[in-house]
């Protein structure tokens, strides 16, 4: 018996991602997870939600907060369609993520995955333009488990090494300059 592969050209890397705190802003690890035929588009996991991506029965405990996570968030994604203009690039995000709700739950009955885990399935699955039923879903599950490990034995990311600017970028929409920025170089940067 031969098993498909759905996930194709599909890997995980590991990195420090910045995330917002009170207080400022830091540096944590994740899982990124991207594909080789979609470039510019990753999904992350960042090490705070590792734990929902364990095996199914180890999370019983937390199966009423996940539907009610849920069902907010099903109600956020309602309230972005009622409320972007038709047409407009977040209205085409809300409606992405409206016909993943449902693939989430299809994904839930089949093998009681949580819910809000299940979303994130639909969602790689659609942004990365595999096949979007339960075989691939549990691959891309496993795919994940697979590396939870090396995410929770990430070490902390290093302690700012700024070494000073490097020049500017401006990014441009439509031939309008919309922000500028300095580019900073770190102590890590010049080591590679």
């Amino acid at each position: 018996m031969t098993t498909t592969n759905y996930l194709g050209g599909l890997r995980k890397e590991f990195h420090h991602i910045k995330v917002p705190r009170e207080g400022g802003e830091e540096y944590e690890p994740a899982m990124v997870i991207l594909n080789e035929k979609k470039l510019g588009q990753s999904f992350i996991i960042p090490i705070d939600a590792f734990w929902k991506y364990m095996d199914p029965r180890d999370n019983k405990e937390a199966v009423t907060e996940d539907r009610i996570e849920f069902k907010k968030l099903g109600m956020k994604i309602l309230f972005n369609m009622r409320t972007t203009l038709a047409g407009s690039p977040a209205r085409g995000m809300a409606q992405a993520d409206w016909t993943c709700l449902p693939v989430a739950e299809a994904i839930n009955k089949a093998g009681s995955i949580m819910l809000c885990v299940a979303f994130n399935l639909a969602k790689i699955m659609q942004m990365m333009d595999l096949v979007i039923n339960p075989a691939c879903a549990f691959q891309l599950l496993m795919f994940i488990q697979d590396g939870l490990d090396e995410l929770k034995n990430m070490p902390p990311a290093p302690e700012d090494d700024i070494v000073g600017t490097a020049g500017e970028v401006t990014v441009f929409e439509s031939g309008k300059a919309i922000g500028t920025r300095e580019l900073e170089v770190t102590e890590t940067d010049l080591k590679v």
